[in-house]
């Protein structure tokens, strides 16, 4: 295994951490506002994950410009949007280490 695969394990690890220790919590709970962050619990997840798309896109030479608004999905929702976005975002960077351009620059 190397340093990427590692960072990804690592990435995905503590999402999906981060997201069971959340499952009982509600609705209430998620959306209760901090003064840090992205105000919520939800809107912070909702950031995490959206931001495996934006880097994807980003890496495939495309931009998306601004970030949706929360959409107020359960925590298995979060979840499944996670999965799916993190599997595409891996294999993406997967893909560019094993081209060699790891180092290329994303603009």
């Amino acid at each position: 295994m190397d340093l990427l695969d590692s960072l990804l394990e690592h990435d995905a690890w503590a999402m999906r951490e981060l997201l069971d220790v959340s499952g009982g919590l509600t609705d209430a709970q998620l959306d209760q506002v901090f003064d840090i962050g992205h105000g919520t619990i939800r809107a912070t997840f909702e950031h995490m994950i959206w931001n495996h798309l934006f880097w994807a896109r980003l890496m495939e030479g495309e931009l998306i410009s601004e970030e949706p608004e929360e959409t107020g999905r359960s925590i298995a929702g979060l979840r499944d949007d996670f999965e799916r976005r993190f599997e595409a975002f891996a294999e993406l960077a997967r893909q560019l280490r094993d081209e060699g351009r790891l180092g290329d620059t994303f603009i």
